[in-house]
């Protein structure tokens, strides 16, 4: 009985704790539903919230292709990053003559460094009898760099508009449109005026063409085929020899002769000035010629001349120097002081005109007493270099025809200004 007892009390128990874990096992059961519930709604709603967020963001984010500067261009609107690109090219720090920035091939070389220079014309030069005299290179140098620019509505009459005058006629305006039979005929040889007259100033200009009319010049190409080395007194009286005449340089990139480069350059200013109506004389029209310094001056001498010229072309153991110079006589030993002041300003007007035509660097002018050709003359006298042969990019340039073109100009114009500028 005890027995029997004792297990219908522990069949109870453990019925009574199989039914307290199936309520506890459904409880559980409910609750795991619920918060799964309530974490797919939480989820839902962050996802939700963090795709519209993300569009907002996208939106925020979008920039202008081209920000405002807050800066106005010419026409007053306001300059984007678009307008602001910079130009291509490295700054030099250094503005040119209309304000902007220069880029090296900008930089002008100066005057006034040491040239290197050794004597081409075939007389030996002694340092103490060069000078440079140039007194007023600046204010050339500058005449000679500016040249006239085009007229534009910031310099001169802006451009006629419909608001300046009269405006453009539309068939609003009455006039009715032009139809072919309205067009005037082809004009024939029995329609024509009469011949129309020159226009006034014409005669000036003719009398301009002809500004030396009367003038005798005297050219001399430098140098010949052969040098003389035989020796002849530098100046009358002298005791002092010198060689006679040299054959000169030759080009250190193209080996044209000196003598053949200023031969024709020669021949082209005798033509230019013949048509200002000089009469010309030239010492020699070939390079195959035995003639001395002293006897080309003396050419001058006795025919007079108005002004001995004499065209050559200089060299220097510095490969690096350029430009062009003129030699004028110093009194050494000439004391005629009207040659010498005419034999300056001749030098400087060709000079001037010679630099503006070319755009090659001034050297200036220089004083010598040392050269036969100068000595040996008693007229106003005058000798240019056009430029270095020594230097390659020089030399080349000398040697073509639209460069040449350019040297005569200058010197025409040059000799020109002298002659009527009395």
């Amino acid at each position: 009985m005890v027995f029997c007892y004792n297990v219908y009390m522990r069949k109870t128990q453990f019925t009574r704790f199989r039914g307290i874990w199936a309520i506890n096992i459904c409880s559980i059961h409910k609750m795991i539903k619920r918060i799964s519930a309530l974490i797919l709604i939480i989820s839902m709603v962050v996802i939700v919230s963090a795709c519209a967020g993300n569009r907002d963001i996208g939106q925020d984010n979008v920039k202008p292709e081209w920000e405002p500067t807050g800066q106005t261009d010419m026409t007053g609107g306001e300059m984007t990053g678009e307008d602001n690109a910079e130009p291509e090219g490295e700054p030099t720090g250094h503005t040119s003559m209309s304000g902007g920035e220069m880029t090296d091939e900008d930089n002008v070389e100066l005057e006034g460094e040491p040239t290197g220079q050794t004597d081409m014309i075939g007389e030996e030069i002694a340092d103490e009898d060069n000078a440079l005299i140039d007194d007023h290179t600046a204010k050339n140098e500058e005449d000679s760099e500016t040249a006239a620019e085009p007229v534009t509505p910031e310099d001169g009459a802006e451009p006629v508009t419909p608001e300046d005058g009269a405006e453009p006629v539309t068939p609003e305006n009455g006039a009715e449109p032009v139809t072919p039979e309205d067009r005037a005929e082809p004009v024939t040889p029995e329609d024509r005026a009469e011949p129309v007259l020159e226009p006034e100033g014409a005669e000036e200009n003719e009398a301009e063409s002809r500004a030396l009319e009367g003038r005798i010049i005297c050219i001399d190409p430098g140098h010949q085929t052969r040098g003389n080395y035989d020796t002849e007194p530098v100046a009358p009286g002298s005791d002092e020899m010198k060689a006679k005449v040299s054959s000169g340089t030759a080009g250190v990139k193209t080996k044209v002769p000196e003598y053949k480069l200023v031969l024709e350059v020669a021949l082209g200013l005798r033509d230019a000035l013949e048509k200002h109506g000089a009469t010309v004389i030239m010492t020699r029209t070939e390079n195959n010629v035995d003639i001395s310094n002293a006897q080309r001056a003396t050419m001058a001498n006795d025919a007079d001349a108005d002004l001995y010229f004499r065209i050559h072309a200089d060299g220097s153991t510095d490969k690096s120097v350029h430009g062009a110079s003129v030699l004028i006589p110093g009194n050494g030993y000439i004391t005629d002081e009207y040659v010498l002041k005419e034999s300056e300003r001749a030098g400087r007007c060709i000079l001037d005109s010679f630099v503006k035509a070319t755009g090659a660097k001034r050297r200036g002018l220089v004083k010598r007493n040392d050269l036969s050709g100068f000595n040996w003359c008693s007229v106003p006298m005058a000798l240019i270099e056009i430029g270095f042969m020594s230097n390659a990019e020089e030399d080349v340039k000398l040697n073509t025809t639209e460069y040449q073109d350019k040297m005569i100009k200058g010197m025409a114009n040059g000799i020109v200004e002298y002659f009527t500028s009395n």
